[in-house]
């Protein structure tokens, strides 16, 4: 789907407080979503989970989201979600908590398992 010439008011933005949103992204090739200055990337949900592991400066709140400030503009970044089922001598107990470090870098994020077992990331 390619949209052009859209107006601000019908551009696409995510809700702060519902959990659907939680793990959303959507692809922008066309440069149509973000900030004027910007080329590809992605929107994502603007929180902590959403940018755990991109760089600081990757992601800007978009400019028509003046209300909530919670849809960001990703650029040259690539977003894929992915589920894990951590394993191993404790998964028979049931894991809580999944938490990644950045090798490089040495940042952190935990994300919660979910009641299946599996952990969801971005």
């Amino acid at each position: 789907v390619v949209i052009t010439g859209s107006e601000e008011k019908t551009k696409p933005i995510f809700e702060c407080d519902d959990p659907h949103w939680q793990n959303v992204f959507m692809e922008d090739n066309e440069s149509t979503f973000g900030p004027a200055d910007k080329g590809a990337g992605f929107l994502i949900r603007n929180n902590d989970r959403m940018k755990a592991f991109l760089p600081e400066d990757a992601c800007e709140v978009v400019p028509y989201d003046v209300e909530d400030k919670c849809t960001a503009f990703c650029e040259g970044v690539c977003m894929r979600l992915v589920w894990v089922l951590p394993g191993g001598k404790s998964s028979k107990i049931g894991y809580k908590e999944l938490k990644l470090t950045h090798s490089d870098t040495g940042k952190e994020y935990t994300f919660a398992v979910l009641e299946n077992g599996k952990a969801v990331l971005v």
